[in-house]
């Protein structure tokens, strides 16, 4: 007999890894990745209502970001996600340093 696995909802885990590896449910806001890393402003202020994924979403700004000696788990973490369609973006090879 075959067990079917059910994601569940992971209430008040703000932790974009452990969603992802733990098969939770994950409402997709990657896209937002490329627009603030591409707005050219020195702060952007996030301002949404509790309970918004604010803080989920500066883990998962987090994680994309990282450095990591297991590229390929990374890379794991964000497949099926809207950024990682974009290819040219999820390829830059040097980080970009803007002056303050």
């Amino acid at each position: 007999m075959t067990r079917i696995m059910k994601k569940t909802i992971a209430v008040g885990n703000s932790s974009f890894v452990t969603l992802i590896e733990d098969e939770n449910y994950y409402v997709d806001k990657t896209a937002y990745i490329k627009a603030v890393m591409e707005s050219g402003h020195a702060v952007d202020v996030i301002t949404r209502p509790r309970r918004f994924g604010k803080t989920l979403f500066m883990d998962t700004l987090h994680a994309f970001l990282t450095v990591t000696f297991d590229r390929a788990r990374q890379q794991a973490w964000f497949k099926g996600l809207k950024i990682a369609e974009d290819k040219v973006f999820c390829e830059i090879k040097e980080p970009q340093f803007f002056p303050l």
